[in-house]
C-alpha cells in the first residue's frame, strides 16, 4: 500500500463510521481523507478529497452503493472500491455480490466479519488483487461452477456434431443431411448420437426446443 493512502468512508450508521475511522487512523500508511453518509455526498468529496480507496456500504439511502460504484468506476477509474455488507447471510447476498463485480467493485466486505478484516481488504484491493470475504468468495465460486455446467454442454460438440444436429433441428432428413455433408447416413446417425448424449437431449423435439436456444456452439 502507497504511503499514506487516502482513504473514504461512506455508511449512514454513525457508530460505524466513527469505528472505521478510529481503526484507519491506528494504522501508520492510511489517512481517512473523509466520511459520510450517502453516495450523493460521496461523489462530490472524491472530486474534492481525492481518495485512494472508497470504502462504500451497499445499503444507502437513495442511490445504493453499488450504482455509486458505477459511477466512481466510469469518472474516477483509478479509484479503489470496496464494498461493505451487512447483509453476508442473507438472501440478498448472491444478487449484491453479482451487482458489486458488475460495478466494478474491487473487494466485498461483511459487517459481520469483524473490524480487523478492513486493514488486509484495503491493502489487498491497492494492490490491484481484489478482496473478498469468504461467504462472497464462496458465492462466486458456486456462481462460476453454476455458468460453466450450464455452458459445457454447448461448447463440447465438434464442428460435425453441431452441424448435424441444426439441420437436423431445422427438419432435414438423414438422407438429406448425408448428401449435404458428404456423408453416409451411418455416420450422419453416430453424429447425431453423440451430439445429442453430449447435450443431454433423449428426443427430436428436444433438440428442436434445445436449438431455439442461442447457437449450437462448436468446440
Amino acid at each position: 500500500m502507497p504511503t499514506h493512502c487516502r482513504i473514504l468512508l461512506v455508511d449512514d450508521h454513525e457508530f460505524l463510521l466513527r469505528g472505521l475511522r478510529a481503526f484507519f487512523e491506528r494504522q501508520p500508511d492510511c489517512e481517512v481523507a473523509g466520511d459520510c453518509g450517502s453516495a450523493e455526498e460521496a461523489l462530490p468529496l472524491i472530486d474534492t478529497l481525492k481518495p485512494d480507496v472508497v470504502v462504500m456500504d451497499v445499503d444507502l439511502p437513495g442511490m445504493d452503493g453499488i450504482e455509486a460504484t458505477a459511477a466512481i468506476r466510469a469518472r474516477w477509474p483509478a479509484t479503489r472500491v470496496l464494498m461493505l455488507s451487512g447483509q453476508m447471510r442473507a438472501k440478498s447476498l448472491p444478487d449484491q455480490v453479482r451487482r458489486s463485480v458488475l460495478a466494478g467493485a474491487d473487494g466485498f466486505v461483511s459487517k459481520a466479519d469483524g473490524i480487523e478484516c478492513f486493514e488486509p481488504a484495503v491493502r489487498a484491493v491497492m494492490a490491484g488483487r481484489g478482496y473478498f470475504s469468504p461467504e462472497a468468495a464462496l458465492d462466486l465460486i458456486r456462481r462460476i461452477r453454476s455458468v460453466e455446467e450450464t455452458a459445457a454442454p454447448r461448447a463440447v460438440l465438434s464442428e460435425r456434431e453441431r452441424d448435424v444436429l441444426q439441420r437436423l433441428s431445422e427438419g432435414a432428413s438423414y438422407k438429406a443431411i448425408a448428401s449435404e455433408m458428404d456423408l453416409s447416413v451411418k455416420s450422419v446417425e453416430t453424429f447425431r448420437v453423440r451430439g445429442m448424449r453430449k447435450l443431454g437431449l433423449a428426443t427430436r423435439e428436444d433438440l428442436v426446443r434445445y436449438a431455439r436456444q442461442p447457437g449450437l456452439t462448436r468446440a
